[in-house]
């Protein structure tokens, strides 16, 4: 995160895995950060999705690393990883 003229960059994640892709909730409150990326040779892409605050502090995203931080699963399963086509948008 930095202020809007780039000025005082903070980063906000930390983790064993590849991040990248956040984007923020409308609201601007949270970030939604994709990490460790698993790519195949076509255009699917796999991602665990968390959501931090965006409140400048720093994050530890590694699933259950930190309580903090909210680990997204598929709705009904305790699959992590979620296909991605490098676009997140809230809903």
């Amino acid at each position: 995160m930095m202020n809007t003229d780039g000025s005082n960059r903070v980063q906000v994640t930390t983790s064993n895995e590849e991040e990248g892709y956040p984007v923020f909730s409308p609201d601007g409150k949270y970030l939604l950060p994709g990490t460790n990326y698993d790519g195949e040779n076509n255009a699917i892409q796999n991602w665990n999705l968390t959501i931090i605050p965006a409140d400048g502090q720093q994050y530890n995203v590694t699933d259950g690393a930190d309580s903090r931080v909210i680990q997204l699963k598929v709705k009904g399963s305790d699959m992590l990883q979620e296909n991605c086509d490098d676009l997140m948008t809230w809903r």
